[in-house]
C-alpha cells in the first residue's frame, strides 16, 4: 500500500508541475523583417525583450554593409564613419542603445548608436573591432 501511495503522490506532483510549466510557456510572434531599399539582404544578430533586433544589411553586389536596427516592424540603417564602408549592430542595451562595429578604408572602432547618432570609441587599427554587449 505504501508503494501505491507513493506514485500517487508522485503522479499529483508531476502533474502539477507539468500544468504549472504549460501556464507560464513563453509565447512568441514570428514577424518579418523587412530589407531596407537599396540593400539585397539581411541578417539579424540580437534581439532583446521588447523585440528589437540589432544587424546589418548588405547591398548586392557587395558595396557596403550598414548597420540596422528594427522597431516595430520598422528598418532604420544607422550612420557608418565617413567613407564607411562596413557597419553591424549586434548588441541593444537599454534606453535604446545599440552597439557594435563601424569601419571605413582608414578607420575602425568599437561603436554605439543612440537616437541615430554614432559614437565611435576608439580606434584600435583592426578590421575587426567586436563590441557586442552591455555592461550597465
Amino acid at each position: 500500500m505504501k508503494v501505491g501511495s507513493l506514485l500517487a503522490a508522485l503522479f499529483v506532483i508531476a502533474s502539477i508541475t507539468f500544468t504549472h510549466a504549460e501556464a507560464h510557456a513563453a509565447q512568441y510572434t514570428v514577424s518579418e523583417l523587412p530589407v531596407p531599399p537599396g540593400y539585397a539582404s539581411c541578417k539579424p544578430w540580437r534581439i532583446d525583450d521588447a523585440g528589437d533586433v540589432a544587424g546589418d544589411c548588405q547591398t548586392n553586389p557587395f558595396t557596403r554593409q550598414d548597420a540596422v536596427v528594427w522597431t516595430d516592424g520598422r528598418v532604420t540603417v544607422l550612420p557608418t564613419l565617413p567613407g564607411g564602408l562596413i557597419g553591424v549592430a549586434n548588441g541593444l542595451g537599454p534606453r535604446g542603445l545599440v552597439s557594435g562595429t563601424v569601419t571605413s578604408t582608414s578607420q575602425s572602432c568599437a561603436a554605439t548608436w543612440h537616437n541615430g547618432v554614432l559614437r565611435c570609441l576608439g580606434d584600435a587599427g583592426s578590421p575587426q573591432v567586436p563590441s557586442r554587449s552591455f555592461n550597465m
